[in-house]
């Protein structure tokens, strides 16, 4: 009796449960699409906000001829902002991805595809859950395989829908970019010139005569109306 219980128990473990394994397979395919879409959305908000910085700054240099100083914490707070937006947008979904580390447990992950799917709710964490009492229960690891059943028929995968959900942020990459490629066919020397200062910000930069003529014309205007209206007023 005694061997007849241990082979029957052994019989139902969760390594020996089809249905089981194929539901933990489902949810590690769910966890994988859920790391590349945060890859994707990540690589999109890095790159709008970036190319919308880079714009701004080029344009801010070209006519302003700003001070070493400034140019210089314009410079290092850029390429912090690079390290910061690779790290926290794509390294860690991509670390994820690779398997280097994990963002989701199976637990949570069971949470994400009960909000998703209405049919599955809390029943796949309850699932989940009795994993343990199922090492030593056989009657608990025959429901659990008896629930696992009920999801074999779901792909859990298909509730992330990378298309639709990284639409809205493909405009904050696309306008800001085709700025920067409009600008570069009609006048590239704005970021020639522009990008060129900011990285070499310890040399000192004077705008062109002509454009020191006009901003001392302009800055001599109003001293010259005050003259005159002190002369004829």
């Amino acid at each position: 009796m005694k061997k007849e219980s241990v082979s029957e128990f052994n019989a139902t473990t969760p390594t020996r449960l089809p249905a089981l394994q194929q539901v933990l397979g489902q949810l590690d395919a769910f966890k994988r699409k859920f790391y590349l879409n945060l890859l994707v959305r990540g690589a999109l908000v890095a790159g709008g906000l970036l190319l919308t910085l880079f714009l701004v700054l080029s344009l801010l240099e070209y006519f302003l001829y700003l001070p070493t100083w400034v140019r210089g914490g314009l410079l290092f707070g850029f390429l912090g902002l690079v390290v910061y937006t690779f790290l926290h947008w794509i390294w860690k979904p991509l670390a994820a991805l690779t398997n280097l580390r994990r963002l989701l447990s199976d637990e949570q992950a069971a949470q994400r595809v009960g909000e998703l799917f209405p049919q599955v709710q809390d029943k796949l964490l309850n699932a989940l859950q009795l994993q343990g009492q199922a090492r030593e229960n056989a009657l608990i690891a025959a429901s659990l395989e008896q629930r696992a059943a009920q999801f074999t028929g779901l792909e859990f995968s298909e509730g992330i829908k990378i298309k639709e959900q990284t639409r809205p942020l493909w405009k904050y990459v696309a306008v800001p970019a085709a700025i920067v490629l409009g600008v570069l066919l009609v006048y590239p020397s704005l970021f020639v010139q522009g990008t060129g200062r900011i990285l070499h910000y310890r040399r000192a930069y004077s705008p062109p005569r002509h454009l020191s003529s006009l901003l001392k014309t302009r800055s001599c205007k109003p001293f010259a109306m005050r003259t005159l209206n002190y002369r004829y007023g």
